[in-house]
């Protein structure tokens, strides 16, 4: 999913510069609310069907959510930016709200497959198709090293689902991650994941058991500088109460800690 932005002033309908508006932040715990002066402003424009998302502002530092909208169906898919300030530099990220990570010492890569539909148009994942009767668009990821991840893309929450597979071992088939924007539905598929070996006939082959978890941004406090806040109407922001983004870990099914006030040393077999 390519991406558009350009940074714009304040300016009305002619382009000139006008007055700046403001935005409003409205109070979780009470019916205050307050505003403040809008600065500088992205406005981004996305392939596809996608309505575009206009005076995203990038004055305060902190983690934005906003809505991609099909103006077709309604059909929604959470934006994410962030702005961060590094010494005098501001930095804006836009991402999906999942984040997937190997947590295990082998390389593992994934298969993501989205249904395709008139949002997710074959090929727009970036994906190979085996064939051109194949209506359907798959793009792989990784391999992901020990502690590498990365940000699923946007459309990837449409009914995406994720194969993982490791070198070495077959593509799990039987435990899939269906993605899904709710954080419910990825928290209650927390589980293991079982990948078979290549070879099946090896006297020494074992298969891959993995621990698949889901891990909830954590909602900061409104003493923090780093606010979370999600964009429920044009110009009204409001601080999160729920996790903006959640972390998919590939993780080993058993963590040996000592911590005991000396060495210990395990064998395994």
């Amino acid at each position: 999913l390519q991406l558009r932005w350009m940074l714009l002033g304040v300016c009305n309908d002619s382009g000139r510069s006008a007055v700046a508006s403001t935005i409003t932040l409205i109070n979780l715990n009470s019916a205050a609310s307050g505003t403040e002066r809008l600065g500088s402003v992205i406005n981004f424009h996305f392939e596809g069907n996608w309505m575009p998302i206009h005076d995203v502002p990038i004055n305060v530092v902190g983690k934005y959510k906003y809505s991609m909208l099909s103006p077709a169906d309604n059909t929604s898919v959470p934006v994410l930016v962030d702005v961060i300030l590094v010494g005098r530099t501001k930095i804006i990220t836009v991402h999906s709200g999942i984040w997937l990570e190997n947590s295990i010492e082998i390389p593992i890569s994934f298969r993501l497959h989205v249904p395709t539909t008139s949002l997710v148009p074959p090929g727009i994942l970036g994906g190979k198709q085996e064939s051109s009767s194949d209506a359907d668009s798959d793009m792989s990821i990784g391999p992901l090293q020990t502690g590498e991840g990365v940000y699923l893309p946007l459309t990837a929450a449409l009914g995406g689902l994720l194969f993982l597979s490791a070198v070495g071992y077959q593509e799990a088939t039987r435990d899939v991650i269906r993605l899904s924007v709710q954080v419910e539905d990825l928290l209650n598929q927390q589980g293991y994941i079982v990948c078979e070996p290549m070879d099946l006939a090896g006297h020494e082959s074992r298969p891959l058991h993995v621990s698949m978890e889901v891990i909830p941004s954590r909602v900061l406090s409104e003493f923090q500088t780093f606010k979370h806040l999600k964009v429920i109407a044009p110009g009204t922001l409001q601080r999160s109460s729920k996790p903006l983004e959640v972390t998919i870990s590939i993780q080993p099914t058993m963590i040996f800690t000592n911590s005991l006030p000396y060495d210990v040393r395990v064998l395994l077999w």
